[in-house]
């Protein structure tokens, strides 16, 4: 048992420094934002190899955070109990980052095993919640940032996750915070970062590859934008729906949302949605907020359907409220002027 033991250390050891010869790629956007798209297209160069949705870093940077973690366990304890023991480390909190990082690069490695490429792509979309902490762990690591407007965003969660009715209590951390990390996540690394916008790689795809490939001093490959459908990814996480229904990189999915936002209770909501984003985060995505409430304004309203939304938005946001643990910390972060977005 001892000699087996031994030898899986060994090729632990041996999986983690072959893929510390390799590099990770963190591709960061909010959900509904095409990162599916992107990923499949760069998972076609044999230099880069990625799984569906991996989530790992997660659960491992929430380690280190006090709020935004619902367990049996008690979370604020292991909090505690894991900052005293950083406190033990000869090194205090860069021993305990190099230590998430060798187990990191140990599975990123298992998965990419036999594997010639350069890099491991992670594409968790809620990455945007632990951008500095990725940053700090993974000090060598590339970072894709793919923008794509918040009103695409908002209606393709409707349409795609809700079946068209306006609830929203579990993406509220998606639409407010996520927009908002996205763009001081960027600014933070933009020297070290690439940036996408999806209606630039949906309307040129090649140009905007070809950036993404010399920053990853990768050569492009043509078949990147044409057998990208190819690509097949195991695991239950990832979009299924969208990425499949098109043959090829299309620019129809742009003006979709106009025909989904189009009551009057979703364009008064869409007003205030971009309103409360402002303008300097909106500059990040490259939109302005004049443009965006031009083009709500110019939507034909619908006159059946804002009761209903009403219903579904009240309704929902109510049962969320449910939670007593959710409430608590809705009416501590109210009572500090604060913003609190419920984790799912």
């Amino acid at each position: 048992m001892g000699m087996e033991h031994t030898g899986i250390l060994q090729e632990n050891q041996q999986t983690t420094q072959e893929m510390k010869d390799k590099k990770i790629i963190f591709l960061i956007s909010l959900p509904r934002s095409g990162s599916t798209l992107l990923q499949k297209m760069l998972a076609v160069s044999p230099e880069i190899y990625s799984v569906a949705e991996p989530w790992l870093m997660l659960p491992l940077a929430f380690m280190l955070k006090k709020e935004g973690t619902l367990t049996q366990y008690s979370h604020k304890t292991a909090f505690q109990a894991l900052e005293d023991l950083i406190k033990e480390l000869p090194n205090g909190k860069t021993d305990f980052y190099r230590e998430i990082e060798n187990f990191s690069f140990s599975l990123y490695g298992r998965m990419a095993s036999g594997k010639s490429c350069k890099y491991f792509l992670d594409k968790t979309p809620r990455y945007y919640l632990i951008i500095p902490f990725l940053a700090e762990v993974f000090p060598s690591a590339k970072f894709i940032f793919l923008f794509r407007n918040p009103l695409e965003v908002f209606s393709s969660i409707l349409t795609t996750w809700k079946k068209d009715r306006f609830i929203l209590d579990k993406h509220y951390v998606d639409l407010y915070y996520g927009p908002r990390a996205l763009s001081v996540g960027y600014a933070m690394l933009k020297e070290r970062a690439v940036s996408v916008s999806y209606n630039e790689l949906v309307k040129s795809p090649e140009v905007q590859m070809r950036k993404i490939c010399s920053y990853l001093d990768i050569p492009f490959d043509p078949s990147m934008i044409q057998n990208y459908r190819n690509v097949k990814f195991g695991g239950r996480c990832g979009d299924t729906t969208g990425v499949n229904l098109f043959d090829s990189v299309s620019t129809d999915s742009l003006e979709k949302w106009k025909n989904i936002l189009n009551t009057h209770y979703r364009k008064w909501f869409s007003k205030r949605y971009i309103n409360h984003l402002g303008p300097e985060i909106l500059t990040s995505f490259g939109l302005s907020v004049t443009e965006l409430m031009n083009e709500i304004d110019s939507i034909t309203s619908l006159r059946a359907g804002s009761l209903r939304d009403i219903f579904y938005h009240f309704s929902s946001t109510l049962m969320r409220l449910g939670n007593i643990e959710i409430y608590k910390k809705l009416i501590a972060a109210y009572r500090k002027k604060e913003s609190y977005y419920p984790y799912t």
